[in-house]
């Protein structure tokens, strides 16, 4: 379940808006929305997760309590904080299991 509304694409009014979670090593974890026909020669509509929520509240946020957005960006943050700790801490395990094998050959 995505964790903010899924719209229709206002970029190309043809698609959806569609939520998905990076899988890269530069953002792990991280979430996008995109509009379904992004690609080559389709929409240009692609945002992380913080610029949706801008790009969100800034068209319907007279629509949406403060609180609840402000407590969402809050949770954002938190969220790509502890990925980021992981991350590292993954980073870390692997660095020290390649140095445990070197060591035992």
């Amino acid at each position: 379940m995505p964790p903010l509304p899924l719209i229709r694409c206002l970029e190309c009014n043809a698609g959806n808006v569609l939520w998905f979670v990076s899988g890269t090593v530069e953002n792990p974890g991280r979430h996008f929305y995109k509009c379904e026909r992004h690609g080559f020669g389709g929409c240009r509509f692609w945002k992380w997760e913080n610029k949706y929520i801008q790009y969100f509240s800034n068209r319907w946020g007279h629509l949406l309590s403060h609180a609840s957005v402000y407590r969402h960006v809050t949770l954002l943050e938190q969220n790509q904080a502890w990925l980021k700790n992981i991350f590292i801490l993954g980073v870390l395990n692997m660095v020290l299991m390649a140095i445990c094998c070197v060591h035992k050959f």
